[in-house]
């Protein structure tokens, strides 16, 4: 069979429909067309060859740009009793996001980088807090210290972060820092050298020997013994060529940055440690990481409002690049250069100064930030990605307030997929076609936009790729199925399946009928048929969908059922083989036919518990006599059997729900707002005013200017993106029944404009529009459309120019929606991944303009064009300036 592959990653089913169907002989074509923006596109793998989501090796060896958090905040940023909040808060936010990798500094004696004396510290603090992100010293000053003590204090990281631990090595700049050690301050850079093979000696296992208290030769390994068995090495490179060579021979990762080096002269540098690496016969290209000042703001005005003075102050600690920038400007060249030709400010008035800084501000907020809009960002990220950087190490707290620096890592993260996916889509191209038969790196690393005939210009839409590759099997969520079933030529393709999954959450009745429907695209029902593009033929029946139900725990799928259109309630059937279901009471007892309880399931099936949480396993996975005596999980889902033996869902015990397939604890989310100071009170729910469109809604007790953003920023620090409430209510008080509990049912709804949520039809033109759609809409009819079209899909009347979509609730579901809607407005097709680059309407109608086609330069300028999205234009620009430096040479590594 060949099994179209759309679930994200994030999704445990997916685990389900790769290696399960791989094993079993599928052939599984990977959708990429909707994960954070992810350009359209498919990869095609064959059975045997496994793929990880975040390790995207193509034949050039790239994979996609990594981003950490990187830490060298003064301690007189922050009060006294809050010192490490910023740290705290922005490390778990990277664990929950997907960032590599969360660095912190040495540094003594000075307010500068003071709250980061020892990173083994900080590192095993974070330890504690993390499940996930890597836990990195940048750097740890290694002429200072014993390698004895570094190698100790390291390993109780890696033990307690469960292998995550790494270091970067420094030979130390500060002489004052050497009071720690005076004698290793003349040789500290042949010394570090000598201190990264004692420590990664002693990390393997191997004893070192030294002399003691006594001058005896002693043979010491430490202990504890670290978890992993390489230990992950850095060398920090401040721009030395040497040092990059170097640390290629040594078979070293590289941490430098951008301060007094281009981002040219940055990937020559990068050549040289490249080579040096491979002449030395080291296994893989190795890491760079880049460590580089980061604040994305909503704006690249508001960014350069932020940012401004607290990085004038910092430029102004860096003597050198303040050098740099003045020499770059002949006015400033002349005022700094003394009388016997070297550089100085002393002598500088404050207003010449301040000027000196404004004009090494600008030029490094235009080359060496990764400051702006997520668009000027993305669009910088992908610059040096293609300067062959691995990582950037994105320095947060250089003196934007802490508030300001949480506001902004939504953004950030958003940045990150960005990046990603468009690095994706572009390594994806240069890639080859798989072999005929399937096999090696080749086969598994197919191009994501190629097709199996090798068309670069392929259709990579889902319905594009059902035909293409005549699927056979497929699963989705209930949410995405609405959208399916939305598209007249998805919905085609739907019927030419064999088999459709359907699960992750409650399948709506109104979804059930049009996919048991699906026979009307394919003949009757149960009648064989023939299909296949291209005049492939195959021989097939109409689609068999099944409603599919089942929790992580219980490895997936627990139980299965047929769907049928004449069903008010679908159920989520019978269990699977080696499967056991069992309705009990809240005392454990089985329940008759007919009475509701919680569900819980037993057999081989059920995992074996939570790893590291005991106390939790032991209150989900329980021992039970009946039907089959054995161990079973709790799934707190509230369920009864149907006389005819089949299981009906009926919601959860608690306040759990799913939301696009994710589980979502909707008390959490209450949790979290309710810590904002001016809300005196919370209450979440799930609203499904249109069927299929599940959204998380919060009613909030406070009142105050602008409290909602306040509010969405408050969450999206603290929650992943899923638990973000789509919708903010304010109330002065809560509806309650007659026993006084606040009545949920009686909780208002958000302000809605007609038609909320619903998909645009093909007829859809919008307000000031003509009368069809078509190309050659002017400007202004662009923008008036897509507000038109936002507040329908949004279900708010109070969208303006530069709001951005997913500010607004929007998220990846309702962005296919809104391609649609663009789609059908223009007449031409708009990748998906062009509305997560522009999420704003000035923005998207500013591209959509530009890019129609036959569009001058000039073709259908809006009004006031010039303050149409900052950043709008740097970011058109630094994508020209990458298409011209993907047209020369081709780079190989």
């Amino acid at each position: 069979g060949r099994w179209l592959a759309v679930t994200s990653l994030n999704f445990d089913i997916s685990v389900l429909e790769l290696f399960w169907t791989l094993a079993r002989g599928f052939h599984v074509v990977l959708y990429a067309g909707d994960r954070g923006g992810e350009s359209p596109g498919e990869r095609r793998q064959e059975p045997g060859q496994v793929r990880g989501e975040a390790r995207r090796a193509v034949e050039s060896g790239g994979e996609p740009l990594q981003f950490g958090l990187f830490f060298f905040s003064s301690d007189e940023d922050e009060g006294l009793e809050n010192r490490y909040h910023l740290l705290l808060e922005a490390a778990r936010f990277a664990d929950r996001e997907g960032f590599a990798a969360v660095w912190t500094p040495e540094r003594h004696f000075h307010a500068f980088g003071g709250l980061f004396p020892n990173p083994s510290v900080t590192s095993a603090a974070l330890a504690t807090i993390t499940d996930r992100v890597d836990l990195r010293a940048g750097s740890c000053v290694s002429p200072l210290h014993s390698p004895v003590r570094i190698a100790e204090e390291w390993s109780v990281v890696d033990n307690l972060s469960n292998g995550r631990a790494g270091i970067s090595f420094a030979a130390g700049w500060q002489p004052d820092d050497f009071v720690l050690n005076p004698d290793g301050f003349d040789d500290r850079i042949d010394g570090m050298y000598r201190d990264i093979e004692t420590v990664r000696a002693l990390w393997r296992g191997d004893a070192v020997t030294l002399p003691n208290g006594e001058g005896r030769a002693t043979e010491v390994r430490i202990r504890p013994r670290p978890v992993s068995k390489e230990l992950p090495v850095w060398i920090t490179a401040a721009g030395n060529p040497e040092t990059f060579r170097r640390a290629g021979e040594i078979g070293a990762n590289l941490l430098t940055h951008l301060l007094g080096q281009t981002v040219e002269e940055l990937s020559a540098k990068i050549a040289v440690y490249r080579a040096a690496r491979s002449e030395a016969g080291h296994a893989g290209r190795g890491t760079v990481s880049l460590m580089v000042h980061s604040w994305v703001g909503a704006s690249d005005a508001e960014a350069r409002k932020v940012v401004r003075e607290p990085m004038k102050a910092y430029l102004k600690s860096a003597v050198g690049l303040v050098k740099a920038a003045a020499w770059s400007f002949p006015t400033f060249r002349k005022t700094t250069t003394m009388a016997d030709g070297s550089f100085g400010i002393d002598h500088l008035s404050d207003a010449d100064m301040d000027a000196l800084l404004d004009h090494a501000f600008e030029r490094y907020y235009e080359t060496a930030g990764l400051f702006g809009d997520v668009e000027r960002c993305t669009g910088f990220a992908r610059e040096l990605a293609a300067a062959d950087v691995d990582e950037l190490a994105c320095l947060v707290d250089f003196g934007v307030p802490a508030s300001n620096v949480l506001e902004a890592l939504p953004r950030l993260a958003r940045v990150m997929r960005a990046a990603q996916a468009a690095q994706a889509g572009q390594a994806d191209q240069a890639a080859p076609a798989s072999r005929p038969d399937g096999g090696g790196v080749q086969g598994l690393h197919a191009a994501a936009s190629h097709d199996v005939r090798g068309d670069v210009t392929a259709d990579a839409t889902v319905a594009a790729l059902l035909e293409r590759h005549e699927i056979t099997h497929l699963q989705c969520t209930p949410s995405m199925a609405t959208l399916f079933l939305a598209d007249p030529r998805t919905r085609e393709g739907l019927a030419r399946l064999d088999c459709m999954l359907v699960g992750g959450e409650a399948l709506p009745a109104p979804v059930a009928r049009g996919l048991a429907g699906l026979a009307g695209g394919a003949g009757n029902a149960g009648e064989p048929r023939t299909a296949g593009a291209g005049g492939h033929a195959r021989r097939s029946v109409t689609p068999r969908i099944l409603n599919v139900y089942g929790p992580t725990e219980a490895t997936v799928w627990a139980s299965a059922h047929p769907v049928t259109a004449d069903d008010p309630t679908v159920p989520i059937g019978r269990p699977l083989a080696n499967t056991h279901l069992v309705i009990l009471d809240a005392q454990g007892t089985p329940l008759p036919v007919g009475a509701r309880g919680e569900l819980h399931i037993g057999g081989r099936g059920v995992a074996r518990g939570y790893l590291n949480l005991s106390r939790l396993t032991a209150a989900r996975f329980v021992e039970r006599e009946l039907p089959q005596p054995g161990r079973y999980y709790r799934t707190g889902d509230l369920a009864r059997f149907r006389p005819d033996g089949t299981l009906e869902f009926h919601g959860r015990l608690d306040h759990q729900v799913k939301v696009r397939g994710y589980r979502v604890e909707l008390g959490e989310i209450e949790t979290v707002l309710a810590t904002h100071p001016e809300v005196r009170g919370a209450v979440v729910v799930v609203r499904e005013d249109v069927p299929g469109d599940r959204r998380i809604v919060a009613h909030v007790l406070g009142s105050g200017d602008q409290l909602e953003v306040r509010l969405r920023a408050h969450a999206a620090n603290r929650l992943p993106e899923y638990m973000v409430p789509s919708s903010i209510v304010l109330l002065d008080h809560f509806p309650r029944g007659p026993n006084g509990k606040i009545d949920r049912a009686a909780l208002p709804q958000p302000g809605a404009a007609p038609g909320r949520g619903a998909a645009p039809s093909t007829s859809w033109t919008g307000n000031g529009a003509p009368g069809r759609p078509g190309p050659d809409l002017r400007a202004d009819q662009v923008e008036a459309a897509l507000l038109d079209l936002w507040r329908q899909l949004l279900g708010r009347d109070d969208v303006g120019r530069r709001d951005n979509f997913f500010d607004l609730g929007g998220h990846s579901l309702l962005m296919i929606q809104l391609q649609a809607g663009v789609e059908a407005l223009l007449g031409r097709n708009v990748p998906l991944v062009e509305l997560f680059r522009s999420p704003t309407v000035a923005a998207l109608a500013a591209h959509l303009v530009e890019t129609r086609p036959g569009a001058g330069p000039q073709a259908g300028a809006l009004p006031g064009a010039d303050v149409v999205d900052g950043g709008t234009a740097r970011g058109l620009g630094r994508r020209q300036a990458l298409a011209r430096r993907g047209a020369g040479p081709g780079r190989s590594g």
